[in-house]
């Protein structure tokens, strides 16, 4: 949290640009059902980077930029945490070299781009649940790669890649490919819920 914001605080004060303008008209033209089922909201189906633009808005009455900033920040401390999670044993110093990579900038000042944030969030969520299911074999793991799975692929329809970076697990560890039964009944809601998601895309 600290790191994040000596580097990126100053975002707070930004004001929403172009991208950012755009995207909150066309939330406000809308409900909160709607941004899960109104064709026209935006050009892709992203019902959940709306979401909670839409909150701020209903709680707000307005879109506070700063408010928005802090989301951005919130989720980039969140993905950094996540990432350290998933490669703290491999690479100590991966954690530090996410948070404080240039690329964050075209991230955390664009409240457009949370978009991407909160997908990488569900990936990370799916990838890093996975290694605790196929260790304990507990349902609510499980679980909890589905949601990350679909947090994913309903922020950006680059999101199907959260089940790539799965199979990359497996790929890695090919001893695992073993049990294969175990990878199919794992994967098969997966693969499914990806290929739905894909016709959603706009």
């Amino acid at each position: 949290i600290v790191l994040t914001m000596l580097t990126y605080g100053s975002s707070l004060w930004f004001p929403l640009y172009m991208d950012d303008v755009i995207l909150t008209e066309s939330v406000s033209r809308t409900t909160l059902a709607g941004i899960f089922y109104e064709p026209n909201v935006e050009s892709y189906y992203r019902p959940f980077r709306l979401l909670p633009l839409k909150l701020v808005e209903i709680a707000t009455g307005q879109f506070h930029a700063e408010t928005l900033h802090a989301i951005n920040l919130g989720f980039q401390v969140i993905v950094g945490y996540l990432a350290g999670l998933v490669v703290w044993q491999l690479y100590p110093k991966q954690r530090i070299i996410y948070l404080l990579f240039p690329f964050n900038y075209q991230v955390i000042p664009w409240v457009s781009a949370l978009t991407h944030l909160m997908t990488a969030t569900g990936t990370l969520l799916a990838v890093y649940f996975t290694e605790q299911w196929w260790h304990s074999q507990k349902w609510h793991h499980w679980l909890m790669v589905c949601l990350g799975v679909t947090f994913a692929v309903f922020s950006h329809e680059n999101g199907v890649a959260s089940a790539y970076a799965i199979g990359l697990l497996f790929l890695l560890q090919p001893q695992r490919l073993r049990q294969w039964r175990r990878v199919i009944l794992f994967f098969l809601p997966i693969i499914i819920h990806t290929v739905e998601r894909r016709n959603f895309a706009g």
